[in-house]
């Protein structure tokens, strides 16, 4: 649903900006909290999380963000493009870079068994930037080709008149992008099906124009993924209220340290790479020239918005049994507790106040912008080397004459957007 509705062109303008803080925020914002959780439970004592690799298994998956309450603030509200897409992007890729460390560190062929000697910091970096650029690269390229087969058959098929096919195809297209990664060539299934469903969001909405029983196929196929997602929504917080059942009194005081280390860890990592980003725009676009610069608001909603949710709590429960053998018989279910409390605490507490600040800083609302705003002052050479592939390659494959001829369809932008009509 985020692929085929992001606002596509501001999406590209801020992309490598995006990664800044997916990719290298990621990693600080892990080691930050790694250490801290290693330094507190080993040297202060204020917890029974001591072994390094804990530290760092858990703090892989404690980063993942998931600010599903603050993005659907922000489509109500209708909020600045920059923050929405900033905040949108990150939380999307971020995912994907913390599932790669997870898995790492809960690997034993990577990290060895239980009592054995740790792999050496340089081994473990240059494994992690390995597994993590080319996850990342090739995942990326993996979902445009799917993406790029899906809207091809679509056109050879020509699914114009069957609207509610069409709508069905591209919903199960999205399930067949995430099995092909995850299944065959072991990619990461979110950033796949995401560049899937950016392409199709881009290429198949010209095959979805008004069918000769006056349907139009776009608006239809778009309210139908918006159902499925808000589904699946629903089962994530489904999902988080039944692992209600596992709190333990030990996971509680964890909790209590681990919150204000996740913020530390968040920070640490935001307002830098914040400051970075202000300074690539400057030298790449040039001095003197208007860029949508990260103010220190859009910072500081940036980080208020990591929150955390379902991906957190299910990587909390694959957590293999080294982590009883290392830190104690029982660790397991202390972090699973600590990670259900994290997930609760910032959704009520940081999810609850997202409109609060918004307003204390404001931040523009009701914002009504063109899919290019951002583009016009942030277009770079990667979004001119884009452009010169979709007009000389793409759009010949996968539009017809009769495609590119076509009136677009008024469509209202769905919730990830951020900045469609309120519904």
């Amino acid at each position: 649903e985020t692929g085929w509705s992001i606002r596509v062109k501001d999406f590209a303008s801020q992309f490598v900006y995006i990664l800044i803080f997916a990719i290298p925020g990621t990693l600080i914002n892990t080691s930050v909290v790694a250490y801290l959780i290693h330094y507190t439970g080993s040297v202060l004592g204020w917890h029974s999380i001591t072994g390094v690799r804990t530290a760092l298994a858990f703090s892989s998956l404690i980063c993942a963000t998931d600010p599903v309450a603050t993005l659907a603030t922000y489509s109500k509200l209708r909020v600045d493009p920059l923050l929405n897409i900033m905040v949108l992007g990150e939380a999307v890729i971020n995912d994907a870079v913390a599932i790669v460390l997870f898995k790492m560190f809960n690997s034993d062929e990577v990290m060895g068994i239980p009592g054995a000697p740790l792999p050496s910091t340089h081994d473990m970096f240059m494994r992690i930037s390995w597994s993590v650029t080319v996850n990342f690269l090739g995942s990326a390229a993996l979902g445009s080709v799917v993406g790029v087969v899906f809207v091809y058959v679509m056109r050879l098929i020509d699914m114009g008149d069957s609207p509610k096919v069409a709508a069905l195809y591209i919903v199960v297209s999205g399930y067949a992008a995430f099995s092909i990664a995850e299944g065959y060539f072991h990619m990461s299934g979110i950033i796949v099906t995401l560049f899937c469903s950016t392409v199709m969001g881009i290429y198949a909405k010209p095959h979805l124009q008004l069918s000769q029983q006056g349907m139009d196929g776009t608006k239809m196929t778009t309210y139908f993924i918006q159902q499925v997602s808000s589904l699946a929504d629903s089962a994530v917080f489904l999902l988080v209220g039944v692992s209600f059942v596992h709190i333990k009194g030990p996971g509680l005081r964890f909790a209590t340290s681990l919150i204000p280390i996740c913020l530390l860890g968040r920070a640490a990592s935001t307002f830098p790479l914040g400051l970075l980003v202000n300074g690539v725009k400057k030298v790449t676009m040039g001095r003197g020239t208007q860029t949508n610069s990260l103010e220190a608001k859009h910072m500081f909603m940036m980080w208020h918005g990591g929150l955390r949710g379902a991906i957190a709590l299910v990587l909390a429960m694959e957590l293999g049994p080294w982590v009883d053998v290392l830190d104690g018989e029982g660790t397991a279910k202390i972090l699973h507790t600590a990670t259900f409390m994290v997930i609760v605490v910032l959704l009520g507490v940081f999810g609850g106040s997202t409109q609060f600040f918004l307003n204390l800083f404001k931040i523009p609302v009701g914002v009504d912008a063109p899919e290019d705003h951002l583009c016009r002052k942030d277009k770079s050479r990667t979004m001119t080397a884009i452009d010169f592939f979709d007009k000389n390659f793409l759009n010949p494959l996968l539009k017809t004459k009769s495609d590119e001829e076509a009136p677009a369809t008024e469509e209202t932008e769905p919730p990830a957007s951020g900045v469609g009509p309120v519904q």
